[in-house]
């Protein structure tokens, strides 16, 4: 493979290390190992106190592609940033230290952002792995949905991102320390505002599963985060927010399980909320909407109760359905027929079902 060596590289890949060193050989090699090698790789050393800086010293020497910044623990926030604002190339793309990325990673996202000028962000679909299996999983990959799905929770993987330049720098654009443990999710709505984002449809990087990874550490934060940057995009919409509406988004983001039919109908006013809010407001494309909107319904079918003929009676028989669906297919949705319709409303008596517990979120309005 030619090395390219040029003033300015194409792509300026941000890695930062806070004691990294079980995985960042392999990270690090798996860069190294990149198709598309014009690039430089600017690893942040932020205060590791192991052998990560001796291993990135290491690959330094032979590889002068790689640029190393030594400082002081500030956190994951900072060292990104910071990254960002010594970067020399077009494109910026992210990378952790106990992450993989495919050889071709670089090759495809750089060729997506060069047919797709209007598209500011691409991520790609991953691969979740551990010592024992590994599980591949997609994404939204027009920009429509995802900006939709923002509604819902994060639609990109960060170590998947390729961010063009000069858009962040066009609209001053940079992670937000009061997002601090949902940082990309915050930039990804922030973005949504300015341009598009996509993302490729194939597995270019695996995410390593383990004990020790932020997501594991601090997963009651980042909810709380999350969900303060969903209620930001709610308000938006111009609708007021109530305590039991907020704790029903939630359960629809993170879970919902509906203890009672009572239950399942206030889930069928808030969504049938949000849509009649976005007809005002457009904010959403408004068929990409109901088509996310019909899937959470239906998933809150399905676990009210369970995957049988009666999901279909509640659904069927549904307000969002009769308003909403306009033929959109999904995993395990069709269209019923009126005669479908007519044996189920027919065959199907109610069950009651003891009240799970609930997820609830306190969140400043």
């Amino acid at each position: 493979m030619t090395i390219i060596n040029r003033k300015s590289p194409s792509v300026s890949i941000i890695l930062p290390v806070f004691n990294g060193e079980k995985y960042l050989q392999s990270a690090i090699e798996s860069l190294l190992s990149q198709s598309y090698a014009d690039f430089e790789l600017i690893i942040i050393n932020d205060g590791s106190t192991d052998q990560s800086l001796a291993i990135m010293t290491k690959y330094s020497i032979c590889d002068k592609r790689i640029r190393i910044l030594n400082q002081e623990n500030k956190g994951l926030i900072y060292a990104l940033n910071k990254g960002i604002d010594l970067s020399r190339g077009e494109y910026i793309a992210r990378m952790d230290s106990d992450d993989i990325s495919h050889p071709d990673r670089l090759k495809h996202q750089v060729a997506f952002l060069e047919r797709n000028r209007d598209v500011g962000i691409v991520g790609t679909y991953i691969d979740l792995f551990d010592e024992f299996n590994h599980t591949g999983i997609k994404f939204a990959t027009k920009p429509e949905e995802i900006r939709a799905k923002l509604l819902f929770g994060c639609e990109l993987a960060h170590p998947t991102v390729m961010i063009r330049k000069v858009f962040i720098t066009k609209y001053d654009l940079r992670y937000d320390i009061n997002d601090l443990h949902a940082e990309d999710f915050g930039l990804w709505v922030r973005c949504c505002t300015y341009f598009n984002i996509a993302n490729v449809p194939k597995i270019l990087v695996r995410l390593r599963q383990h004990n020790s990874q932020v997501t594991k550490v601090y997963g009651s934060k980042t909810i709380q985060t999350s969900m303060e940057i969903i209620l930001k995009q709610l308000l938006q919409l111009g609708i007021t927010v109530t305590p039991a509406e907020l704790s029903i988004h939630t359960e629809l983001c993170y879970g919902f399980m509906p203890g009672t039919s009572n239950d399942l109908i206030s889930v069928e006013k808030w969504l049938l909320k949000l849509f009649d809010a976005n007809k005002i407001t457009q904010k959403y494309n408004s068929d990409m909407l109901s088509k996310i909107i019909l899937h959470r319904w239906y998933i809150a079918c399905i676990q009210y109760s369970g995957r049988n003929l009666r999901t279909w009676r509640y659904f069927y028989a549904s307000i969002i359905f009769k308003q909403l669906c306009n033929g959109f297919i999904f995993p395990g949705y069709h269209v019923l027929s009126d005669l479908t319709a007519r044996i189920i409303n027919w065959s199907i008596c109610h069950v009651n079902f003891s009240k799970p517990g609930r997820c609830h979120v306190e969140l400043k309005q």
